[in-house]
């Protein structure tokens, strides 16, 4: 057997191994985020609680902002890392008059080889690596970003408003439990968990309200849900993120949210149309 067959055979059985043990790792990951032993499903994990962030104006944007702390507590010193070795390697092997020629000089007349040895089975290691700490973040986001697009089925003692969001070519009507209408403007409780039932009535638009962190589509013949509980008093404004037309940016609404209290005694004054 020669070197270079050799060589082969060595790279394959890492390669293997390697594959092996990445599957391993994607297997346990998965059923650990996604709270089964049995791929498929996207149940958030009860050994993994999604932490809310402190003084978030709703529980989406407390869970979107952990995320994003997540990816940038991970990101962050990845980013480090391969810029520090990208320096290091310049200022290393920089043009120097005492520096001598490398084995592995350019030649006019040459075409060169692959330099396969430590350098490069390193460099193999760090990606695989990555790769699987990359998954197991993406993994670990697909369960919430299923519980955020869709209702919680246990609200934990928190009370419940049902509001049918109705969007058309330009601006949204709000109906709320008694069939009161509303148009471009709604007016929320704080501490409730809201579900937004949103559905469109000529053609596709996306309900979103940004501070909030919800975003849905809302579809002709179709109902779509979105939730939310809102902790902060204040006004909300509302988008449609889908070019739906020419009156496309002037399909804004303000979101009203107030302490219970004044809620209710808002909505006793409040009558079917």
């Amino acid at each position: 057997m020669t070197e270079e067959q050799e060589n082969r055979k060595q790279y394959l059985i890492a390669g293997a191994i390697f594959l092996v043990a990445s599957l391993a790792i994607l297997w346990f990951v998965l059923n650990l985020y996604f709270d089964r032993w049995g791929i498929g499903g996207f149940a958030p994990s009860p050994y993994l609680p999604y932490p809310l962030m402190a003084h978030s104006p709703s529980e989406n944007a407390g869970y979107w902002s952990w995320l994003i702390d997540l990816y940038l507590l991970v990101g962050i010193p990845i980013v480090v890392v391969i810029m520090g070795e990208g320096f290091l390697i310049m200022w290393k092997y920089r043009d120097r008059p005492d520096l001598p020629d490398p084995e592995d000089k350019i030649h006019e007349d040459r075409v060169p080889t692959s330099n396969r040895g430590r350098s490069s089975r390193s460099l193999l290691y760090v990606n695989i690596f990555v790769a699987i700490l990359l998954f197991s973040l993406t993994a670990y986001s697909l369960p919430l970003n299923n519980m955020l697009l869709g209702t919680p089925s246990d609200p934990a003692g928190t009370p419940t408003l049902t509001v049918m969001v109705e969007a058309y070519q330009w601006g949204w009507t709000f109906q709320y439990p008694n069939h009161y209408n509303s148009t471009d403007s709604a007016v929320l409780p704080l501490n409730t968990q809201i579900i937004f039932k949103v559905y469109s009535i000529d053609v596709m638009h996306d309900f979103a309200i940004p501070a909030l962190k919800v975003k849905v589509d809302a579809y002709p013949g179709h109902t779509n849900t979105a939730w939310t509980v809102i902790y902060e008093s204040g006004n909300y404004t509302v988008f449609c993120m889908e070019l739906c037309g020419i009156g496309h940016a002037n399909m804004i609404a303000t979101i009203h949210a107030m302490p219970q209290a004044a809620y209710a005694q808002w909505y006793a004054t409040t009558r079917a149309a």
